[in-house]
């Protein structure tokens, strides 16, 4: 049967399991398929209104960065219907503005490469989740002694079903860190509802300890999206002699927006406890990216 959907997606021709996912479900189905093999925001505007493309699938880089090309110049994205966003959280206002601005619902979704494709989409009403497990994929939530948490504790998210890799090849000693009894470890922190959604908090690597206290950047950088003049932001734990760690952000701002330092210190304490709040703010032209568009952290400094 053939369908009228057409899919575009942005892949690095090295990345098989996304070619399989963006690439080999669609045409399964008949649906036509634009790939790019690198992001250019002017590029994948263009195609989505001369192909009239009603999927698009990437990461929350590239919606941010579609987002300020769209509101600067009058772009037809008319045809989509649906955008699934993956590989790092999703900023809620950067979600409200493709609902409320454009009714665009962009569906959010998770499968790390060693254990592919555990989740499926959420329901609209709950932004924030990657949704439940598809059928014979099983979770759970542990704290640092592999204990399992009740629901709505949060955790690392751990997985166990026919997808969950054998291991790394080559690699025991690292197949055995993430492998304990049959379940795969993802690194992620998150909860798990009473409806059985998942909900992922930030990267267990990521979180920043402040004086004992946990600090998970996503958490700040929801914050700092809401500021207005905030293009981009991300946020990265750094030594400090009395309290371990502290919050940096690292912030682009829009075009001609004139916020200085304290303008977003104060922001953040409108909105969250003092430990939480960044205690050093830069500002840089553009935040460092991976291959797959998300923000490489490692070359924040």
């Amino acid at each position: 049967m053939l369908v009228s959907d057409h899919c575009l997606c942005v892949i690095p021709l090295y990345h098989i399991f996304s070619l399989y996912v963006n690439v080999f479900a669609p045409i399964s189905i008949g649906a036509s398929v634009t790939i790019l093999a690198h992001f250019n925001p002017a590029v994948v505007l263009k195609e989505i209104a001369t192909k009239k493309v009603t999927v698009f699938c990437g990461v929350p880089g590239m919606y941010i960065a579609m987002l300020q090309l769209m509101e600067a110049q009058k772009s037809d994205i008319s045809s989509l219907r649906l955008c699934i966003s993956g590989g790092a959280p999703l900023p809620e206002e950067v979600y409200k503005t493709y609902l409320e601005k454009y009714n665009i619902t962009l569906i959010q979704g998770s499968g790390p490469t060693e254990a592919p494709t555990f989740i499926g989409g959420p329901s609209s009403h709950k932004f924030g989740s990657v949704g439940r497990p598809i059928e014979g994929v099983t979770l759970k939530v542990v704290d640092s002694n592999n204990r399992e948490l009740p629901l709505g504790e949060l955790g690392e998210i751990c997985i166990k079903g026919p997808n969950v890799m054998l291991g790394y090849q080559n690699m025991p000693e690292a197949t055995a860190e993430v492998i304990i009894d049959g379940w795969f470890h993802t690194g992620d922190i998150g909860r798990i509802d009473e409806e059985g959604y998942t909900y992922l908090v930030d990267r267990k690597k990521d979180m920043i300890l402040v004086g004992g206290l946990n600090v998970y950047p996503r958490e700040v950088e929801e914050c700092l999206y809401k500021h207005p003049d905030v293009y981009e932001a991300a946020v990265v734990g750094v030594p400090d002699k009395e309290r371990g760690q502290i919050p940096k952000a690292f912030i682009v701002l829009k075009s001609e927006a004139k916020a200085t330092a304290k303008d977003i210190i104060l922001h953040c304490r409108k909105y969250l406890s003092n430990y939480k709040c960044p205690r050093d703010v830069a500002f840089i032209d553009s935040l460092p990216k991976t291959a797959t568009g998300k923000t490489d952290k490692t070359r924040l400094v």
